[in-house]
This record gives structure tokens, sequence and C-alpha cells, in this order.
């Protein structure tokens, strides 16, 4: 039986165009390395990230913006 404090933070940041394309979710793991074999089954479009905490931060932010711009440019 887990411990009720053995849990992590997740934290999923999605976005849906106003033509309903959803773009792919940027993850945001709790810690400070990420161990790619942990994620095997996301697709592959999704944006990983780690931070601290397992909250988005500036940088996280900037980091999901360009994404969500490389993805979106030439859509409108």
């Amino acid at each position: 039986m887990p411990y009720l404090n053995s849990r992590e933070l997740v934290t999923l940041v999605e976005t849906i165009q106003l033509t309903s394309k959803v773009i792919p979710l940027m993850v945001i793991i709790s810690g400070q390395n990420l161990i790619e074999d942990w994620f095997n089954n996301l697709p592959p479009s999704y944006l990983l990230a780690q931070s601290k905490t397992g909250y988005s931060n500036n940088k996280l932010a900037l980091n999901f913006i360009r994404y969500f711009y490389k993805i979106t440019k030439g859509l409108i």
C-alpha cells in the first residue's frame, strides 16, 4: 500500500484553438532530471519539462509560448 504522502505533482498545460484543434500538451514534472524510460507511452509531440515544484515558472512559460508558436505558425 503506497504512502499517502508519496505522490508527486504533475502540471499539464493544454491549449485548444478556436477551430477546436488541440495543441499537444506540455507536461511539467517535479524534480531535477527526466528519465526517458518513464515516458515511453506518451505521444512524441508532448513537450516534457521539469521544475523543482512541478509548477510552471517564467522559463517554462516562455518555452511553452515558443512551442505553441512553432506548432501554430502558418495555421491562421
